[in-house]
């Protein structure tokens, strides 16, 4: 869930990020206005909130900022500062019109808070327009890309049965790699007792593997 208690999806931020440049691009072209993209380094490029929502958000923005910069520039830009992730929709230009879109800011606005995300309008008249969309850490911190760490099998004592002795050589070397021990022999009941934890192995190689 996202703080604002929004059932949160995986979304892939650079891509969609990508597809609104695309999508916009060339309705900016058709006002003779540029449409520019800019991503922080240190940008995420998955978090973990509903695509579509933040989709309309970000087109309700853009779709403003075109109004205002007929003839000048539009910049989506993406990124960290701290523990939020910020994405900002700036436009520049001789003003197309007088008043906002009421309707558009106020429906990104509500849209925003169901993320449990803040939007922010830092400019919108005769300067142009600025808006922020502030995505906090419990919103965007996904940790799928990172790699599990490897199981630690320190203590354990392993005797491998059935296999090849190019698979036994393989996975022997894997075991004492993560700190386990691989017997040659199965040990008899007494030692067995005594000892530490003791896995048998008794599979096709595939299967070990």
């Amino acid at each position: 869930l996202s703080e604002g208690g929004t059932a949160a999806t995986v979304t892939d931020l650079i891509e969609m990020l990508f597809e609104l440049e695309d999508r916009w691009g060339g309705r900016a072209i058709a006002r003779a206005t540029t449409l520019a993209m800019a991503v922080g380094p240190d940008v995420p490029r998955q978090i973990a909130t509903d695509r579509i929502g933040l989709e309309r958000i970000l087109s309700n923005l853009l779709a403003e900022a075109l109004a205002w910069a007929r003839g000048g520039s539009v910049r989506l830009s993406a990124e960290r500062r701290a523990d939020r992730i910020i994405l900002s929709v700036e436009g520049q230009g001789d003003g197309g019109k007088l008043l906002p879109d009421e309707s558009a800011l106020t429906t990104a606005a509500e849209l925003a808070e169901g993320l449990g995300a803040k939007l922010a309008l830092q400019s919108v008249g005769s300067d142009g327009f600025s808006a922020a969309l502030s995505l906090p850490h419990g919103v965007w911190a996904v940790e799928s890309d990172e790699v599990p760490p490897p199981p630690d099998l320190d203590g354990l004592r392993v005797v491998l049965l059935g296999l090849s002795e190019q698979e036994e050589s393989a996975l022997s070397q894997m075991i004492s790699g993560l700190g386990g021990v691989v017997e040659t022999e199965l040990p008899n009941a007494v030692e067995e007792a005594n000892s530490a934890p003791i896995v048998i192995v008794d599979a096709d190689g595939a299967e070990a593997l």
